[in-house]
């Protein structure tokens, strides 16, 4: 796994440098008469605010930010980085008082126990979701039923006006 934090403000071509990696699983470097291909699967994690204060959608605290400079901020992700993000979630911040609330979670026994029961059930497909791509993976994971059009319209358009918040690539 690889967790980038603040992802905007790594250098853009950082960033793109790691589209081929993304989609092909291979590193491929050449230098003058050498030539060497890696392994490279690995799982992106990456956080970034939704603005340049960070405060974009806080209803506690206002956002000081112009549209300009959050139109550039967004842009420092570029589209086809974007498209190689399968799931992209808005977690909008939480009060203090929920945060520091003592209320019981799920114990790690059960999720652990729940993440092997779907990796197992991968493997007697065949192949893991990580390893599948395009067909395969709408075929293995997609919906079961088709889609009502109404929905389909609402999704395919949703990332569009919503800007980056809302996307989904995947089925999850």
């Amino acid at each position: 796994m690889l967790f980038l934090d603040e992802l905007p403000e790594f250098p853009r071509h950082v960033l793109e440098v790691m589209r081929e990696p993304m989609e092909s699983g291979r590193i491929h470097i050449a230098r003058a008469s050498h030539e060497r291909r890696y392994p490279a699967r690995f799982q992106l994690v990456a956080a970034m605010n939704p603005c340049p204060c960070g405060h974009l959608g806080d209803p506690r605290q206002a956002c000081h930010c112009t549209a300009a400079q959050i139109q550039r901020y967004q842009a420092r992700l570029s589209g086809p980085l974007l498209d190689r993000i399968d799931l992209q979630v808005e977690v909008p911040a939480l009060p203090p008082e929920q945060l520091t609330a003592n209320q019981p979670g799920e114990d790690s026994a059960t999720v652990r126990k729940r993440v092997l029961a779907a990796r197992e059930r991968q493997l007697a497909r065949g192949a893991l979701n990580a390893h599948l791509a395009g067909r395969e993976l709408e075929a293995a994971c997609g919906p079961r039923r088709p889609i009502a059009p109404g929905w389909r319209r609402y999704w395919n358009g949703s990332s569009y006006r919503r800007g980056p918040i809302i996307a989904c690539c995947g089925w999850h």
